[in-house]
């Protein structure tokens, strides 16, 4: 009887093993989510976005399941992710905004200022100003204060700009060797050093042709204003020349709205919600960079250094603008589409620097 009962519990146990292992490869749900508490409601939410040509629409519809079951089991917030190319966005997604069906927008990417106005007119853009000041707080410190900034209408907050690298400089250009040639030398630098205008330069530019022998049209390209990045100013002194900041990289509103998201607002639940989804893909590395780069194993993977390596097989290619999808600065770098570490580091040195444009974005009602 006992070794009866020993071979029932052997039995037993081993099924249980096979069906627990069945479970875990069929079920990576429940490997990889918690189960959800169901004492907090459940939220569907559309999310409309920009799709790049080429994206393979079994890549876009695994890519949105995917976001949809990590936004539940962690938010319990179902997202759908609605693709539409450039060329259809503002007339679909406007329509969007305005449907009060299924296919009505919670979440909408603003790419300039004129689509942002077009909004802003409908009535329907969710003041997220309480939401900064309270729930969703970190991002004035995480997203570049200038550009966040640039968004304010009134002195509130209708829209959460994507951060990025902000702007460009203005350079004064100042070849050296023509400076040596009217007299001046290097030990000039302090009065280069204070140069910061082309107006400043008149006296350099007429003595480079009296007495360094350069005619007027060659004088146009030895003083020259150049814009560029921060990085550039290395490169312009490394030519020979030198070089000064006449202009920092300013955030204004077209700055701030060529890459933004704002919430339509249906309830207050849904409105908090989608606040909490834009939080996550600007503060939260893992969500964004699925947004992003989609499924990694499937729509991507990573080389030895952990650059991304896109997938380019027919039903996994997934192309999406990175300046579309969150914060840049927790995206994965990826040579392909210019984004390295070198350039983040770059870039967060130049944000550093940028300066905010105070023009309005629209005028007081």
């Amino acid at each position: 009887m006992k070794k009866f009962l020993s071979l029932m519990l052997c039995l037993i146990m081993t099924v249980l093993m096979f069906v627990s292992c069945a479970d875990n490869e069929i079920g990576s749900y429940k490997e990889n989510y918690p189960p959800i508490d169901n004492t907090i409601p459940d939220v569907k939410l559309n999310m409309y976005v920009i799709v790049e040509p080429g994206t393979a629409e079994n890549a876009k519809t695994t890519v949105s399941r995917m976001f949809a079951q990590e936004t539940l089991s962690k938010y319990h917030t179902e997202v759908t992710l609605c693709y539409l190319t450039a060329d259809e966005y503002k007339t679909k997604a406007l329509a969007a905004v305005n449907a009060t069906d299924s296919t009505a927008a919670n979440i909408v990417l603003i790419t300039d200022k004129e689509f942002f106005n077009s909004l802003l007119d409908t009535k329907k853009l969710a003041d997220l100003t309480t939401y900064l000041d309270t729930d969703f707080g970190k991002l004035y410190k995480q997203i570049t204060e200038p550009l966040l900034d640039a968004t304010k209408v009134d002195g509130k907050y209708y829209a959460i700009p994507n951060n990025h690298v902000v702007g460009e400089y203005e350079y004064l250009v100042i070849n050296k060797e023509a400076a040596r040639a009217a007299f001046y030398d290097n030990t000039d630098a302090e009065f280069f050093a204070t140069l910061n205008s082309y107006e400043a330069t008149e006296q350099l530019r007429a003595d480079m042709v009296t007495l360094g022998g350069y005619t007027k049209a060659q004088v146009k390209k030895l003083v020259r204003v150049e814009k560029g990045n921060f990085e550039d100013k290395a490169k312009f002194e490394s030519e020979g020349n030198f070089c000064n900041v006449i202009k920092y990289p300013e955030a204004d509103a077209d700055e701030a709205f060529s890459s933004a998201f704002a919430v339509i607002s249906r309830d207050e639940l849904s409105d908090k919600r989608a606040m909490q989804i834009i939080y996550e893909i600007n503060y939260n590395a893992q969500l964004r960079n699925l947004l992003q780069y989609g499924v990694s194993g499937t729509n991507y993977t990573l080389d030895k250094d952990g650059f991304v390596i896109r997938d380019k097989s027919e039903d996994n290619k997934y192309f999406m603008n990175i300046l579309y999808t969150g914060d840049i600065f927790k995206a994965l770098y990826c040579e392909e589409i210019g984004w390295t570490p070198e350039v983040a580091e770059n870039g967060v040195k130049q944000n550093n620097e940028s300066v905010f444009n105070s023009a309005p974005t629209t005028p007081a009602e």
